[in-house]
């Protein structure tokens, strides 16, 4: 039988989660995956609804190399969102709150304390209950740091979703669905933000 090897390490850009910096992307990725795999708290990749965006155009598609991303202005009623959903794994230990986490990028460059926010409004697909006609929201801010001031500096953006929201019990199985808008936050960044996933 095989031996699963991890390539070593090599130097990347930094990325900045909650602000503090990091340059061990590798190691960093490997420890979301654990935090899955090992029945504690669930940390959801997602997929986007393709035909929504095909529909509106909206977000703007920007490429750079071989990646793929959606830039985000200020929503304004005006079909700048994306819509995603994510299946809660079995591997959740159903007791732990459940985390989404969006990787943004800066567009631009920008002054160091301005801030960017984006909203998620959440709802989940329960096969024992009907399926509602509302949202959670859920809202983080983002400031920019000494050294990630630059165009396309990285920052994981983690929303912490309560799996006990009235009415909204998350379990295992459960569909989860997600609207991302960037919304206003207190000392705007002058460029949008782009998200990857």
């Amino acid at each position: 039988m095989g031996k699963l090897i991890l390539p070593t390490p090599i130097p990347r850009s930094p990325m900045y989660v909650n602000g503090i910096m990091t340059n061990d992307w590798q190691n960093f990725f490997w420890e979301l995956y654990n935090r899955v795999g090992t029945g504690g708290p669930s940390v959801l990749t997602h997929n986007i609804d393709s035909l929504t965006h095909v529909s509106t155009s909206k977000p703007t598609l920007v490429r750079r190399g071989v990646n793929r991303g959606f830039s985000f202005p200020i929503y304004a009623a005006d079909n700048e969102e994306l819509f995603v959903n994510s299946i809660v794994s079995n591997r959740w230990d159903g007791v732990s709150d459940i985390t989404l986490n969006l990787l943004a990028s800066l567009s631009a460059a920008e002054d160091v304390g301005d801030t960017f926010s984006f909203q998620v409004s959440w709802d989940r697909i329960s096969p024992d209950n009907a399926v509602s006609n509302g949202a959670i929201d859920v809202e983080v801010e983002t400031t920019i740091v000494v050294g990630g001031s630059a165009a396309w500096s990285t920052y994981l953006v983690p929303f912490t979703i309560d799996y006990t929201s009235a009415g909204r019990k998350i379990l295992v199985g459960d569909m989860l669905s997600w609207r991302i808008r960037r919304i206003a936050s207190s000392v705007e960044v002058a460029n949008e933000i782009i998200i990857w996933r």
